[in-house]
């Protein structure tokens, strides 16, 4: 959720069926002060900040933006019409409040909403503070999934410009023990991408099947001294293994069912 002040409540969708484009995409919430990148996508005014703070570029499609490109919605325009009129309730509908109106009127709402809970109280402050962490973590995580992104588009030029004469084994991507360890996550996913739809010969599917099926036993045990982002690295290795053509029918149909308990 996406927080304008702590004393302020979120404003809560009467119809969830909102459009992703009004949707900021950090904290996955209805803007109440929404802001657009030069490339044209909408965020809450503070997440986009916080978020350009650790990366100057748009979260959503990684051009650079600057904070001070951040601009807002122009009243009168088409966005700003869509966004004006999305019905929303209060938070603090649970603790009686009755309102309902477009979220363009929300925050004159918020600042006198009779039903909201003050922050004196120390599980407001810590509410807050554990939201704005989430925050935080949330942009992180978007920013490690770049990395990795970009970790194998680099392994996939430099194959490319090698025109088949270096294969996956000299980039010391391929094991011939199988010897994959929870360290190795983003490894074998390399190793996969890189010849998704062509697995070498001397690469055994059944071996490398195994090796995802043990990590992925280790996800489901929830280890504590799992690796930093597992699981997410885990879930690009799994949606991997699916897109390619390694594997038999048997266990590339074992794979979906990995992919559905992991994305649950």
């Amino acid at each position: 959720m996406s927080t304008i002040d702590s004393d302020i409540p979120t404003p809560v969708p009467i119809d969830e069926s909102i459009p992703s484009d009004l949707i900021c995409s950090i904290c996955m919430s209805i803007p109440s002060k929404p802001v657009t990148t030069p490339c044209h996508h909408l965020f809450c005014k503070d997440c986009i900040r916080q978020a350009l703070s650790v990366k100057k570029e748009c979260p959503v499609d990684r051009c650079r933006v600057q904070p001070n490109q951040m601009r807002d919605l122009i009243e009168g325009t088409l966005p700003w019409r869509l966004w004006a009129n999305i019905r929303v309730k209060c938070a603090n509908h649970d603790n009686g409040c009755l309102w309902t109106g477009g979220i363009v009127d929300f925050l004159g709402h918020a600042e006198s909403c009779t039903k909201k809970k003050r922050n004196c109280d120390n599980g407001s402050r810590s509410t807050s503070e554990e939201l704005r962490q989430y925050k935080q973590l949330n942009i992180t995580l978007q920013d490690k999934v770049r990395q990795l992104e970009e970790e194998i588009e680099a392994l996939k030029m430099q194959l490319d410009e090698n025109q088949g004469g270096a294969d996956i084994e000299s980039l010391g991507l391929f094991d011939e023990y199988y010897d994959y360890s929870r360290d190795d996550i983003v490894k074998l996913s390399q190793l996969i991408s890189l010849r998704l739809e062509d697995k070498p010969d001397y690469v055994d599917r059944n071996k490398i099947f195994n090796c995802l099926h043990e990590r992925f036993k280790d996800w489901e045990r929830g280890y504590i001294d799992n690796p930093e982002y597992y699981e997410i690295n885990m879930k690009m290795l799994i949606a991997t293994c699916y897109a390619s053509n390694w594997f038999s029918s048997k266990q590339h149909e074992r794979i979906g069912i990995m992919l559905d308990q992991i994305v649950d």
